[in-house]
């Protein structure tokens, strides 16, 4: 057990700078990817980034668009400042976890599982994508949180020392546990554990699970003692009951979201599907990490393959309850593990069955289990061979990372990596038609329109952009039609009576045209490029008062727009 920082520094300086090394190493090739699927209409199209009053407007979350408003104000819209929180992050938590599996267990588990950690390719999503940084940002604070009520608590030989050991024979024998009085300093550790809870939640809600891995923490290491230290779990307790009912009231504007940009109608997941499928999936992408993808659509299993799912679900279960019993410290891991992904197991629907961001903060529980294997093997085998072993490990998920940040440097390259682990997403098919229209493939790109309508056939989205290629193409009628069902599924998309209207102004049907233009400044009424089209509406009509108004209302929101004023001064 490792007592005094600078004394465990002193000993592992070089592990740390080489881990800091390798982190830089393997992410090197994502730090100038561009903004790529959220990032686009949450950063890039994002009129209020710049404004202070946008942060202060999500106060349960506000830290992650306070790092965006710093960003965009240091550097306007750079990529590489948006992404590099997610990498300081990523870097900070593997410090954390080889420090906290230090002192837990030893130096060489905290590195096996840290190098683990710092490379393996499934937490990508997490550190190359932008928006996928809230799960590191979080995640740090959870690490932090941890390490800092283990050093508020007393050490055990018996329950954590012993247990660990690579020779159990030479471990000290202590009938019970040594305690170090809780001085002003342990009580401080404690204070800014809980500060850094109150960070974790204010990133993001998924560290509301928190107060579940304490109270295992303090079961799987001072299960004799930890009565003594029950008082210290109130804090967590209380602060999570608060946030968590805070949480409960924006479920339904998040249900809501879902249904208006997602097209996902409200309706139960039947649990005893969704969680074998969800923990078997993460535990096959960590042991085999080939098929990574944005979109996990591939979630319908036979008969035969969920039984052997659900059987796999039941025996990992069965071991951490085993382990429980006989090897407390050691069944915190899957413990965490399991208690980690809670958050996104809900049967609400407001999370995906399987994405590679939702493991972040629970990996590190089978990175632990990993590291403890290749230690146990030292007992069968030569230790310099299991180190062999594990840098042949880290190499091939190194690699592996490195391939798998380049499907992150473009909205390009990320639909068409996805398109080969995810044919059934209604959503990469409708990416992917954007990406062929881009390029002129009007016809493939109508086809992947219709593939995506065709797997959810409310999506609004898909039907105006098909909209937008039969314009594109000259079939008006169609195009007509697309923006109209679009509209009947979304009636919110003001893009789609935009569009419209203009097809209706280029057909002189200028009474058509200003009845969509009004309905999309209805629902945009800050753009000022639908008051420019509404004003020259108003000009074809002859209607010179309306149409000054709408001029006047177009400088108003952009006093740069040099058409506005060329019109303006016509009159």
């Amino acid at each position: 057990m490792i007592g005094n920082f600078n004394h465990w520094f002193s000993q592992n300086w070089k592990k740390l700078v080489f881990l800091t090394v390798l982190v830089f190493i393997i992410y090197f090739n994502a730090l100038g990817s561009d903004f790529v699927a959220d990032d686009v209409p949450g950063i890039l199209n994002n009129q209020e980034i710049g404004n202070f009053s946008w942060v202060l407007s999500q106060p349960l979350s506000f830290l992650r668009p306070f790092l965006y408003f710093l960003a965009y104000k240091i550097s306007g819209f750079s990529p590489f400042l948006f992404r590099l929180p997610n990498l300081i992050f990523h870097l900070g938590s593997t410090g954390l976890i080889f420090l906290l599996l230090s002192r837990l267990i030893n130096p060489r588990i905290g590195f096996f599982s840290a190098g683990l950690f710092a490379v393996h390719p499934i937490l990508v999503e997490s550190v190359a994508w932008i928006s996928g940084g809230i799960h590191a940002q979080y995640s740090f604070f959870l690490f932090l949180s941890l390490l800092l009520y283990e050093k508020f608590l007393p050490r055990s030989t018996t329950e954590s020392l012993r247990a660990y050991a690579p020779n159990p024979a030479l471990a000290p024998r202590n009938n019970g546990i040594v305690l170090r009085g809780l001085s002003d300093k342990n009580q401080k550790f404690l204070a800014f554990s809980v500060l850094s809870f109150i960070f974790a939640l204010l990133s993001s809600e998924k560290a509301i699970i928190f107060p579940l891995i304490i109270l295992l923490f303090l079961l799987s290491f001072h299960f004799k003692n930890g009565w003594k230290f029950w008082p210290s779990l109130i804090p967590f307790w209380l602060i999570g009951l608060v946030f968590g009912t805070l949480y409960l009231g924006a479920i339904g504007p998040r249900l809501e979201t879902l249904q208006s940009q997602f097209y996902q109608q409200p309706q139960a997941i039947n649990p005893f599907l969704q969680i074998p499928i969800a923990i078997t999936s993460y535990l096959q992408l960590i042991a085999f990490p080939k098929d990574l993808t944005l979109y996990h659509s591939e979630m319908a299993f036979g008969q035969g393959e969920y039984l052997i799912r659900l059987v796999v679900l039941l025996l990992f279960l069965g071991l951490t309850i085993w382990l429980f019993f006989k090897n407390r410290p050691l069944s915190f891991w899957p413990g965490l593990f399991i208690i980690g992904l809670l958050p996104m197991l809900t049967p609400l629907g407001v999370s995906s069955i399987v994405a590679e961001r939702y493991v972040y903060f629970s990996s590190l529980g089978i990175f632990v289990l990993i590291a403890l294997l290749l230690q146990k093997a030292e007992k069968i085998i030569r230790p310099k061979t299991v180190s062999i072993v594990f840098a042949i490990i880290l190499a091939l998920l190194s690699l592996r990372t490195i391939v798998r940040n380049f499907d992150w440097q473009n909205q390009d390259s990320l639909w068409l990596a996805t398109a080969k682990i995810s044919p059934s997403s209604p959503q990469n098919h409708n990416n992917l038609g954007d990406y062929y229209g881009r390029r002129g493939e009007y016809e493939r790109a109508i086809e992947e329109f219709k593939k995506a309508i065709e797997l959810q056939p409310n999506y609004g989205d898909a039907y105006h952009n098909l909209g937008n290629t039969y314009q594109q193409v000259g079939k008006i009628d169609l195009a007509i039609e697309s923006y109209q069902r679009a509209l009947q599924f979304n009636p919110r998309l003001w893009q789609s009576r935009q569009n419209l209207a203009a097809i209706y102004f280029s057909q002189e049907k200028f009474k058509e045209a200003s009845e969509e233009i009004q309905k999309a400044i209805g629902i945009s009424p800050t753009d000022p490029n639908l008051r420019l089209v509404s004003a020259i509406i108003y000009l074809k009509m002859g209607q010179k008062n309306e149409a000054r108004a709408e001029f006047e209302k177009t400088l108003e929101l952009d006093p740069e727009n040099q058409r506005a004023k060329e019109l303006l001064t016509s009159f």
